[in-house]
C-alpha cells in the first residue's frame, strides 16, 4: 500500500492556496492512502475549504482514503457554519 502525508500550510486563503493545491493534488496520483497534517493550519477561507471538498471528492473516485491528522478547531468550526461538518471525518 502507498501511503504519503502532507502537511498543510498556516494559512488556506484565497492569496495563497495555489501551490498547496498543486502539492496535494498531485499526491492522488498512484496512491491508496493520504494523511492530510492540519497541525500548522491558522487561517482559512471558502476558497481554502472548496479546494479541500473537491481533494476529497476527487480521492474518492479514485477509491483513495484520507486520513486527517492533528484536529484542528478553526477547520472544524468553518466546516460546521458551512454545513460540510460530515464531508470530512478527522482523527
Amino acid at each position: 500500500m502507498s501511503v504519503n502525508s502532507y502537511l498543510l500550510p498556516s494559512n488556506m486563503t484565497i492569496g495563497n492556496i495555489g501551490r498547496c493545491h498543486t502539492q496535494l493534488f498531485a499526491l492522488l496520483d498512484g496512491r491508496e492512502s493520504i494523511n492530510v497534517d492540519l497541525a500548522q493550519l491558522k487561517q482559512i477561507d471558502t476558497s481554502g475549504i472548496q479546494m479541500l471538498l473537491l481533494f476529497v471528492s476527487k480521492a474518492d473516485l479514485k477509491n483513495i482514503s484520507i486520513r486527517w491528522v492533528n484536529s484542528n478547531q478553526l477547520l472544524e468550526s468553518v466546516l460546521a457554519k458551512l454545513g460540510f461538518e460530515n464531508r470530512l471525518i478527522f482523527h
